[in-house]
């Protein structure tokens, strides 16, 4: 009996988070022309709580060297999008903000000079971009490491794209220590790059 309730628990609480987030079921080539014809928000990571966390339990070290990794990586990814994303408008929210932002309130959205904005963009189409480990909703980078996933902003709400394998970074290069590696000059981040490629070479 024991052995049925420890198999039935994970997945219980797998099939309670699926639930959480709808999958669009718009074609993907309809996604790939939405969002060149919208707007990609980029999720900007923090780790404040988890800093806070180790700095009460007095270890200070460990707050310094999470602080000084989290702004690596935020760096990376707004220089990454400024300098190899072309595919769509693009605009940056911090990831504390994300409810608000999903509800379209611009109050919360941030210019590629991390300025925040006066007024909603005329976009029809809303997009959003995050970094790190997913849920399993069957998006592929949630068993890869972390990775960059796009999901599709509908009534406030995130929808999973069910093509999902399509619309992340690339499936074998995420680890962190390859996640900005050089392919060449022209391509300072990888993952960046790879999907903006990718999307790009779309026929619409």
């Amino acid at each position: 009996m024991k052995k049925y309730i420890t198999i039935l628990f994970p997945l219980l609480f797998a099939i309670s988070i699926f639930a959480q987030m709808p999958v669009s079921e718009l074609s993907k080539k309809t996604h790939v022309r939405q969002l060149k014809e919208g707007v990609l928000l980029v999720q900007l990571p923090n780790s404040d709580k988890k800093i806070a966390t180790l700095k009460a339990r007095g270890n200070h070290k460990l707050a310094k060297i999470e602080s000084q990794e989290i702004k690596k990586i935020r760096e990376k990814i707004i220089a990454g999008f400024r300098e190899d994303w072309d595919f769509s408008e693009i605009l940056f929210f911090e990831a504390k903000d994300s409810r608000e932002v999903f509800k379209l309130n611009f109050n919360y959205m941030i210019d590629l000079d991390l300025n925040p904005l006066k007024e909603l963009p005329s976009f029809e189409h809303f997009y959003s971009v995050r970094y790190g480990p997913g849920n399993p909703n069957g998006e592929f980078y949630r068993y890869n490491g972390n990775g960059f996933q796009i999901r599709y902003i509908e009534n406030g709400q995130l929808q999973t794209i069910k093509y999902d394998l399509f619309f992340n970074g690339n499936k074998n290069i995420f680890r962190l220590k390859n996640l900005f590696r050089k392919k060449n000059k022209a391509k300072k981040h990888y993952q960046i790059s790879v999907l903006n490629q990718k999307l790009s070479n779309v026929k619409l």
